[in-house]
């Protein structure tokens, strides 16, 4: 379901997840639930927000609108989901707070599945344009660069294959995915950084060798 990442405006170290408005060209119209099962809103710390999409611009101001575009990204595309935990006492204490705190858990595969590898053509520029809708932005679309800039470091949250454009994305070899539209070829810029596996090849996680932990551990009894 598409969702919006929106400050508290009240709590400086929090975000809140909330669903579409019911009228969409009504500022006034109510948000519906961000999930179902009545979770009518999710409040994200700040931290969190940051950690769990690898936001790691210089300016924090940069990495939280990058951050909140990438998880509302994710939630346009059904690519969203949310680790949330319920504690009552945060409604009773302050009727303005909602009790549902959670960590945004994105898909990468679901969010980037229309790129396909046997469609790209290696063509600068080449266009894949997004199959859902992303509003405000119209005929939104992505092109993709390989980048090889030396950077190293680490990721914020390791398992997650996305990070900021300005991130020490962990690797030196990487992708710079730009998404643009119909009026704007560069609205905003990220990095797809495979995973190397065991075998070292990029984009394969290479499965636990259960095999070579009994035999270690066999010899390591005897």
């Amino acid at each position: 379901m598409p969702a919006d990442c929106l400050h508290s405006g009240r709590y400086n170290e929090s975000f809140r997840l909330v669903g579409p408005k019911e009228v969409a060209s009504d500022p006034q119209s109510r948000h519906v639930d961000a999930m179902e099962g009545g979770v009518f809103a999710v409040d994200l710390r700040k931290e969190d927000l940051l950690r769990f999409t690898n936001a790691l611009e210089e300016e924090e101001e940069d990495s939280l609108i990058w951050a909140q575009f990438l998880t509302e990204l994710a939630a346009a595309a059904g690519a969203l989901q949310c680790y949330v935990t319920y504690n009552e006492y945060l409604l009773r204490h302050d009727p303005n707070r909602s009790p549902f705190t959670g960590v945004p858990l994105i898909d990468t595969h679901r969010l980037f599945e229309f790129i396909r590898a046997s469609d790209i053509t290696g063509v600068v520029g080449q266009r894949f344009p997004l199959p859902f809708e992303f509003a405000p932005l119209e005929k939104p679309f992505f092109t993709i660069e390989p980048v090889d800039d030396g950077t190293v470091g680490t990721k914020a949250c390791e398992d997650f294959l996305l990070a900021s454009e300005s991130a020490c994305a962990g690797a030196a070899r990487a992708y710079l995915l730009t998404l643009g539209d119909a009026t704007d070829d560069c609205i905003m810029r990220l990095r797809f950084v495979p995973k190397t596996g065991a075998s070292g090849v990029k984009g394969v996680v290479g499965r636990q060798d259960y095999r070579l932990l009994k035999r270690r551990k066999i010899a390591g009894d005897t």
